[in-house]
């Protein structure tokens, strides 16, 4: 990539451009020398936590695995060891999956991707790791096991896709989230469970390099709309209220276990926020910001209008979340400064546990930006149980009545 940029560098001063053109150029090598070593950094830290999970939790804090921080979350170094084992099996099993499952998906998604071909699927010989793992005892009924476990791969796959001509790869993928495991319906005979569901209660981090002719135009356009196609295949396939269903006895109605009864719905006023961080500073802009919110509960998602040059912007806008899970899911609450023709600035993130919103009933907040030096977000939440009495209906007051 660096000959590449010299060779045009060289091209532009011998056709006698202007010399900005040749610092532009500097300027994207710079770029994506400092972008890539941050990168490389990521991904060895990653792999060093696959490998040897000590020497990297003492070496870096903020990386700590979930049983440290959670009395409750348990080691699972038994299920690391099974997994390094199984794992060129698995790498079988998942390219199965995305050449019958993922890739039809993709190619109805958009006429565009009609040519959309996985041309290469290797998972490579590191394993993903399992940080911890949650088995619920509460609030579970008696014919269910319900845990979860932290997922964290940074491994050395090989994905090739391929587009007419167009050939991308995808290298050093990185996956961490959280996946639940239902096994259900408990049955009294072998193999004493009936059925296994697997999901991610809400989006996991995925991120990856591009490689071939896509690592060349890796600009962040590029390489945002890729993650955000990855981003929602997954959600569609894995995260809430989309599920992975295996049944283990005959006779079992999958429907039952991909499409369970809903808990309840969440209702949500997002009411407006204060004190956002300036992201539009420099030279012709007002030193404000053009915030708007996102909401997602799993795969679903809400998105705010965007309230332009003000940093205590009011939304009153209104959103209804199907809810399947109550423990262990929450609400993700992300704020975003609009740049129209480049990457949104992010102004702050937040997260609310659904199931303390289902003890009070209702709750009326202000959240605190994480991530951000200033912010806060404001946000009125009621719970709505499912009932087959039309009379329950009488009994439910808007939001604004609170």
């Amino acid at each position: 990539m660096q000959l590449g940029l010299l060779v045009v560098v060289w091209m532009v001063g011998y056709w006698a451009f202007s010399v900005s053109w040749i610092m532009l150029g500097l300027f994207v090598w710079m770029w994506r020398e400092k972008r890539q070593k941050a990168k490389e950094f990521k991904i060895k830290t990653a792999r060093k936590a696959a490998q040897n999970e000590q020497e990297t939790v003492l070496a870096r804090l903020e990386d700590l695995p979930s049983w440290v921080y959670f009395p409750d979350v348990e080691r699972a170094e038994w299920l690391n060891k099974i997994l390094a084992q199984l794992w060129p099996y698995v790498g079988r099993y998942v390219e199965d999956i995305l050449r019958t499952s993922v890739e039809p998906v993709v190619k109805d998604s958009h006429d565009m991707l009609k040519s959309f071909q996985f041309s290469t699927i290797m998972l490579g010989d590191m394993p993903p790791r399992v940080g911890g793992i949650q088995v619920y005892t509460e609030h579970v009924h008696r014919n269910e096991i319900i845990l979860d476990m932290e997922i964290m791969y940074a491994g050395d796959c090989d994905i090739q896709i391929r587009m007419k001509r167009f050939l991308a790869g995808i290298q050093d993928l990185q996956i961490h989230g959280t996946l639940r495991v239902v096994m259900k319906p408990l049955v009294k005979f072998s193999p004493l469970i009936g059925g296994i569901t697997v999901f991610f209660l809400n989006r996991p981090e995925i991120d990856f390099n591009l490689t071939n002719l896509a690592d060349v135009f890796d600009f962040p356009g590029l390489s945002s709309l890729l993650k955000g196609i990855v981003a929602d295949q997954v959600s569609n396939f894995m995260v809430l209220p989309n599920r992975y269903p295996m049944p283990l006895i005959p006779d079992l109605e999958v429907a039952k276990l991909k499409y369970p009864m809903p808990v309840g719905v969440l209702r949500i006023h997002l009411k407006e926020a204060k004190e956002l961080m300036r992201a539009d500073v420099g030279f012709m802009k007002k030193g404000k910001s053009d915030p708007y919110c996102t909401l997602q509960v799993g795969a679903q998602s809400f998105r705010s209008k965007t309230i332009e040059n003000s940093l205590e912007p009011r939304w009153n806008e209104y959103y209804e979340a199907v809810v399947d899970q109550l423990e262990g899911q929450t609400m993700q609450v992300n704020m975003f400064d609009e740049d129209p023709g480049s990457k949104d600035d992010p102004l702050g993130n937040a997260a609310v546990s659904i199931s303390e919103v289902v003890k009070m009933g209702f709750s009326d907040m202000w959240l605190p930006l994480e991530d951000a030096t200033t912010g806060q977000v404001h946000l009125r939440m009621s719970w709505l149980s499912l009932s087959s009495q039309m009379e329950a209906l009488d009994k439910v007051r808007p939001l604004a009545s609170h």
